[in-house]
């Protein structure tokens, strides 16, 4: 008898298409196919509760929350963004436009940045950087301030430390600094 392969490969044979050529046949394997658990494999590590918690202490996501900039750092409604823009000092510098808000209920942040900066790419990586100026000089900022920060063009090439500098430099003459 020809095998399958065979039969069906074999270019001088004419291919019939309907079904009554068929094969009945069901071909059977004598293996299980599922995969032994660890009660039938002797090599098999079991999993238990003590194994679970390690790697779980051993696999922690970097968050934001665990970095140190939470929502509750954050200004995140329109609304906050339009109060501080009307209510706030506005402070210009050549990479910054800074809005700041004293007296407040707790120390917040919000970042807008126009699309005349450059493509998302650079916007990210500019509120990234403000972001992270806010979070390393947080202890530095008078508690109770909220602060709008919107970067100019001349901010697209600017480093971290050049735009510390620039950044505390307008709290500082804002009165939101605390020296």
């Amino acid at each position: 008898m020809q095998g399958i392969c065979e039969s069906i490969c074999d270019p001088t044979r004419k291919i019939n298409r309907d079904e009554t050529n068929l094969s009945a046949i069901q071909y059977t394997t004598e293996e299980d196919p599922w995969f032994p658990g660890s009660d039938e494999n002797p090599g098999r590590e079991t999993r238990t509760s003590e194994t679970t918690e390690a790697r779980k202490k051993t696999n922690r996501r970097i968050t934001a929350k665990a970095c140190g900039f939470p929502k509750e750092y954050r200004l995140l409604k329109p609304e906050k963004f339009k109060e501080v823009y009307e209510t706030g000092k506005k402070l210009v510098n050549s990479e910054f436009v800074i809005y700041i808000s004293l007296e407040r209920d707790d120390t917040r942040l919000g970042v807008a940045t126009s699309r005349k900066i450059g493509p998302a790419t650079v916007r990210n990586r500019l509120r990234r950087i403000v972001r992270e100026i806010f979070r390393l000089n947080r202890a530095r900022i008078v508690p109770g301030t909220w602060i709008v920060t919107i970067p100019r063009r001349a901010a697209r090439e600017i480093d971290c430390n050049r735009g510390e500098t620039s950044f505390l430099g307008l709290l500082k003459d804002g009165g939101a600094l605390i020296d």
